[in-house]
């Protein structure tokens, strides 16, 4: 597929960054996703759990290329700079320092629950989610562990 194509990867191509290890998180099961075309809308999504002990994490990826209007709905608060903090929980954009990339962090405190939200490439979402944290500083680390890059290459 060429750079420039208006069409989303197949779900089963996107399975292709979510390995079976990350971090020392193992694989519970094999990926799962689909690929949904509608009236020339179309758009993929794959998504893995993970687990370490009795924590658990799972990684979603989303393939907008076909779907721009889903994309800047999903995305719009990731560069909006809104912040929002009260004792239950934390939400605010952040830049994870890689280029071409927006993001969100979600910390729902009493939970113990961290989840961070990327935009990469005008066309992928991303999104990482945790329990058993106290912050988003690990649920960052796994999204540089994926290849955000090559992502947003394509």
């Amino acid at each position: 597929m060429a750079h420039g194509d208006t069409t989303s990867l197949p779900y089963q191509e996107l399975a292709r960054y979510l390995p079976a290890r990350l971090a020392s998180f193992e694989a519970v099961g094999e990926p799962k996703g689909e690929s949904v075309s509608l009236h020339g809308i179309n758009y993929s999504t794959c998504e893995r759990h993970y687990r370490h002990g009795s924590q658990r994490l799972k990684v979603r990826l989303v393939d907008y290329n076909g779907a721009n209007a889903l994309y800047a709905g999903t995305t719009a608060m990731l560069s909006a700079g809104f912040a929002q903090e009260d004792d239950a929980q934390l939400m605010r954009s952040f830049d994870l320092g890689v280029g071409n990339i927006r993001g969100w962090e979600t910390l729902q405190k009493k939970e113990r629950k961290a989840s961070v939200a990327l935009g990469v490439g005008d066309r992928f979402f991303v999104a990482v989610e945790s329990d058993g944290q106290n912050n988003t500083d690990f649920v960052k680390q796994v999204a540089r562990t994926i290849d955000l890059n090559a992502l947003a290459k394509l």
